[in-house]
């Protein structure tokens, strides 16, 4: 029994290290370890190497491993009103450090190398070495540093390319060494031929643990015994006589539990909720629930730099099946339409964006529109811009309209128009906040409500200054768009882990 729970256990721990070995593989295939792969465009509809890619950033990522020397990350000064962020995260998916907006803002030399002794992780602008801005500690050898880019608009992207250019990684040597290090590449060799699933997840633990400890050094020693229990000693695996469907199972229903614990979901307003802001991105000791984010969102950032608002039935109260997922369809005569109570409030450099997905990729429209949000020409119902240098100067309602493409509406909702498939079908939405302010997690900013309405056309006598005065504050009208993508994300795993 006790080879049994810890099993269990171990399985739970282990599963954020499958999410890092599909990223890694494809970035070290590509340019290497400790180098960049810069994403130098938006991806299209024809792209299919990222599901639900943004059109907010470009990327630049790259895998970091820290078993033969430190790292200098070189960074450019970028002006302080270019959103930037600069984000390391270990194999287990937690965002242990930021850079950049909203974080410590400043260019130039850091030091990335594993937490000293008696030390903590993250960043550490104490250390004495005048040649370097800070240090960066991370709590494991190996890891994954990911820079996101606002892309303000097309004229900007030769500036962000300069940035990216001039981002670099260089190895620096470290003076001693205590012990041997198994590198990543090493690591890496040591997990062949899983026969399934679950034993892919234990032998990728085995041969991660000793250079990839927990965050939480005071759970190193239970931690370590409970993989010892589980037949984990010395980076191998050695399976016991146990029956790994029955802790698999085990596994799953605490990873699925730990979503539905209380506080862990906050509701706000309309149907929508956001995940608590001391469980995502940085997740300590709650394995569980790194777990459950590492299926749905691996590498999710901390708030204030990130909230990913999700949406349910609201008229309820109640929780709609995870089968269901993020998906709601939409027909070729219909339209949903999005009522925002005013502007989400950000930081001074923040933005939001709702972008339209099919099968979890973006949907080709003659307008090549995929997102809508503050970069966008919003209108209110008066024709007034929402954003920009001829915004209105009040904070009011506007609303973003949600239609097939080749069903078009009238000109005054162009710029508020977020194209569906043609002929309408299944789609997913999903909204995004970056640099959030505290009222859009602490309940008092009024979230959009989404309502199902026919189709708005020319001559269909659809006023937007009638939708606007749509009351924002309830969610009786609301249509089933089905709950947030990482329960759908658990779900699925629940069903294929549960058949191997």
């Amino acid at each position: 029994m006790i080879a049994q729970n810890a099993t269990a256990f171990a399985l739970m721990y282990g599963y954020p290290l499958l999410a890092f070995r599909q990223f890694a593989e494809g970035l070290v295939d590509g340019v290497g370890i400790n180098a960049f792969e810069h994403g130098r465009r938006f991806l299209r509809p024809e792209d299919r190497s990222v599901v639900k890619p943004n059109v907010d950033t470009l990327y630049s990522s790259a895998v970091y491993d820290l078993s033969e020397s430190n790292l200098v990350i070189d960074l450019p000064n970028i002006h302080t009103d270019q959103y930037h962020l600069f984000s390391y995260y270990d194999p287990y998916g937690n965002n242990f450090a930021n850079t950049g907006t909203g974080n410590l803002h400043i260019g130039g030399r850091f030091l990335l190398r594993p937490t000293p002794d008696g030390g903590t992780y993250g960043v550490d602008t104490r250390q004495h070495e005048t040649k370097f801005q800070g240090a960066i500690n991370s709590p494991t050898l190996y890891g994954i540093f990911e820079i996101r880019w606002l892309v303000q608009n097309s004229s900007s992207l030769a500036q962000i390319h300069a940035w990216q250019n001039a981002t670099r990684i260089i190895p620096l040597k470290r003076l001693a060494i205590n012990q041997a290090r198994p590198t990543l590449q090493e690591t890496s060799q040591k997990v062949f031929n899983p026969k399934n699933s679950v034993e892919s997840v234990l032998m990728l633990l085995a041969a991660y643990h000793v250079a990839n400890p927990p965050e939480v050094q005071e759970d190193l020693d239970d931690v370590t015994r409970m993989l010892g229990q589980a037949g984990i000693v010395d980076e191998s695996f050695n399976p016991r006589d146990i029956d790994y469907s029955v802790a698999n199972k085990t596994a799953l229903a605490k990873v699925f539990g730990s979503v539905t614990q209380p506080g862990i979901i906050v509701p706000m307003s309309n149907g929508w909720s956001v995940v608590n802001s001391s469980a995502i991105g940085d997740y300590r000791e709650k394995y569980a629930l790194r777990a459950a984010v590492s299926i749905g969102g691996y590498l999710a950032l901390s708030k204030p730099n990130a909230i990913y608002p999700t949406w349910s039935n609201s008229s309820t109260g109640g929780v709609v099946s995870p089968l269901a997922g993020g998906t709601t369809s939409i027909g070729p005569n219909e339209s949903l339409l999005y009522t925002f109570s005013r502007k989400p409030p950000l930081l001074e450099t923040g933005f939001w964006s709702l972008t339209i997905y099919q099968d979890n990729f973006l949907i080709p429209n003659p307008r090549d529109v995929y997102a809508v949000g503050d970069r966008s020409n919003l209108t209110y119902p008066d024709g007034l811009f929402v954003y920009g240098a001829n915004a209105s100067i009040e904070d009011k309602p506007f609303q973003i309209l949600v239609q097939a493409s080749d069903n078009e509406p009238p000109a005054n909702w162009t710029g508020n128009w977020l194209p569906a498939p043609a002929g309408g079908g299944a789609i997913q939405l999903l909204l995004r906040w970056y640099g959030a302010a505290d009222a859009l997690s602490d309940g008092t900013y009024v979230y959009p409500l989404v309502t199902r309405q026919a189709a708005t056309r020319a001559g269909n006598n659809t006023k937007r200054d009638e939708d606007a005065e749509a009351d924002t504050s309830l969610g009786s009208k609301a249509v089933k768009i089905e709950i947030s993508q990482l329960f759908l994300a658990i779900w699925i795993l629940l069903v294929f882990a549960l058949s191997n």
